[in-house]
């Protein structure tokens, strides 16, 4: 795709060239996409940037059509891809398409929101920048690089022409890969691996638009390259490796600035626990603060005689308490004397 672009930019106007580039670009393509085993790929037809929406509904899409990778699915947010067959670079109107990736494993591509959003970007592997690494941790990060995450980026980027040191581009983990053959002895791969660095940041400034702080970290990890190739300088820290320190140190802030906002969140929500019991706990107003004890008397309050309107005095002639079955609504509350009976006169 770059050999194509360069090639209009020069201005020759043989079609046919141009065309033998495309259908080789065309067939790289796709020989990469079947030879793949651990990802599946979606091209989804567009028009500028994809939305949020537009996003939801393409990974829905893509779980449809390809339910064997779906441990994680990645859809690229900032660049906009494009086919070799409907590319004219003549033409600003050019289809353009939605990338969206999905994993059979989630372990092979969870790095890409990290890499993607990020101004240093750093690999997943061991986290050891400030110290030499051993010759396992070397081996490790080979692996991880060169078998994992390159691969997935160089894919990423085949078919955009977003390259240079930009999110996504993979250059900066090209260059710690190269490192990695280097501390393992490995020097044909390492000098191709810096060659194909430096083509890279060749025409990098013919590919974007390059803002005056980029240019001097272009023009920074150009010349780090070039002395890296011709064995110059080995005792200095190379752009690349401080980058990767900056990087460590962002992870470290995020890392501890999370930690700190979930445990705020968890002290919280014991304080909150803790003001709800004692809440339960405490004596609602106007309840007595005393047990009630079932299935024993309980005492009455006891009465003034004084400040009763009705108060009786019990007689000789009166019942203070007659049983429930005497009384009655239509009836006196006390009995009356009977009257004494006449007295018997003698004859």
């Amino acid at each position: 795709m770059i050999a194509d672009y360069v090639y209009w930019l020069s201005g020759d106007a043989e079609p046919h060239i141009s065309k033998l580039i495309k259908l080789y670009w065309q067939g790289l393509l796709e020989e990469a996409i079947t030879k793949e085993e651990n990802f599946s790929v979606l091209y989804t037809p567009c028009c500028g940037n994809p939305t949020r929406d537009t996003t939801l509904q393409t990974e829905e899409t893509f779980r449809k059509l390809h339910p064997a990778f779906t441990a994680y699915i990645f859809t690229d947010p900032h660049a906009v891809h494009v086919m070799p067959q409907t590319t004219d670079w003549s033409k600003s109107s050019s289809q353009s398409y939605i990338l969206t990736l999905g994993f059979r494993r989630r372990q092979d591509g969870d790095f890409l929101d990290k890499l993607l959003q990020r101004k240093c970007p750093m690999f997943t592997g061991p986290q050891a920048p400030f110290m030499l690494p051993t010759c396992d941790h070397l081996h490790q990060m080979c692996e991880t690089l060169g078998r994992r995450i390159l691969p997935v980026l160089d894919f990423i980027k085949c078919t955009t022409l977003a390259a240079g040191f930009s999110a996504g581009s993979g250059l900066i983990e090209r260059l710690q890969y190269a490192d990695c053959l280097h501390g393992l002895r490995r020097v044909k791969e390492h000098t191709e691996v810096l060659q194909h660095t430096l083509t890279e940041l060749v025409v990098a400034p013919y590919l974007q638009e390059i803002i005056p702080a980029d240019a001097s970290l272009l023009q920074a990890l150009m010349a780090d390259t070039m002395d890296t190739l011709g064995g110059k300088r080995p005792d200095q820290e190379r752009v690349w490796n401080a980058m990767q320190k900056v990087g460590l140190i962002e992870d470290m802030l995020y890392q501890w600035e999370k930690t700190y906002m979930k445990n705020k969140a968890l002290r919280a929500a014991k304080k909150q626990k803790a003001k709800e019991r004692k809440a339960l706990k405490a004596p609602k107003k106007g309840l007595s603060a005393k047990p009630v004890l079932q299935g024993f008397p309980q005492a009455q309050p006891e009465t003034d005689p004084s400040s009763s309107e009705l108060h009786s005095v019990s007689s000789p002639y009166t019942t203070p308490n007659p049983p429930s079955a005497l009384r009655s609504p239509d009836t006196a509350t006390h009995l009356q004397r009977e009257p004494p009976a006449a007295p018997i006169t003698p004859h």
